[in-house]
């Protein structure tokens, strides 16, 4: 939404988005309630295929960095090439180990490295 909405639209954007949230958080709990005396599996059984369709459409849903002016060349995270990436969970963990243990891993054809 931040990528197509202008800095004046974005606020009501955003509005419009927490009412629908408010929204089936206040109805879906009556209707759950309506339902559940029918059979308890139900209203879980709806939620699951709900979730489901969503996931399928938001796959299908268009990629909006480009319809802004941005259509500079992105990485396969979305993110422009020409700025650095951050460090991966893995990598940070990766060099916590290292300073903790004083053990730099073997670079390739060599031994390990004992600081």
């Amino acid at each position: 939404m931040a990528d197509v909405a202008t800095d004046e639209e974005r606020p009501k954007l955003f509005y419009y988005l927490e009412i629908v949230d408010y929204g089936t958080h206040l109805i879906i709990p009556a209707i759950v309630s309506v339902v559940m005396p029918f059979h308890i599996w139900v209203p879980f059984l709806v939620g699951v295929f709900a979730s489901a369709v969503s996931f399928v459409a938001v796959l299908f849903l268009p990629e909006t960095v480009a319809m802004n002016g941005h259509n500079r060349k992105l990485t396969k995270l979305g993110t422009p090439v020409d700025e650095e990436l951050p460090r991966s969970l893995a990598e940070e963990g990766r060099q916590f180990l290292e300073d903790i243990s004083g053990v730099r891993p073997a670079a390739e054809g060599h031994e390990k490295q004992v600081l």
